[in-house]
């Protein structure tokens, strides 16, 4: 599904990728660090999360800076 907007950091038009809110690093140590091993939304509190909110925000080339600070 492709979502068209405006970028949130360059704030040019085009097609916008899904962006971690919080970056993955930090859902990696909050997973190996928790009691359980897992996350759990507080949307369905009963149900794991496998990976943290993401939102269409970010052009490919923005996306593409922050991507190498997370890995």
């Amino acid at each position: 599904m492709t979502i068209k907007g405006k970028c949130r950091l360059c704030e040019q038009e085009g097609e916008l990728l899904e962006s971690h809110i919080i970056p993955a690093f930090v859902i990696d140590h909050q997973k190996r660090t928790s009691a359980t091993g897992f996350l759990r939304s507080s949307k369905i509190i009963n149900r794991r999360a496998q990976d943290g909110t993401k939102l269409h925000m970010l052009c490919q080339s923005c996306e593409a800076m922050f991507n190498q600070w997370e890995t």
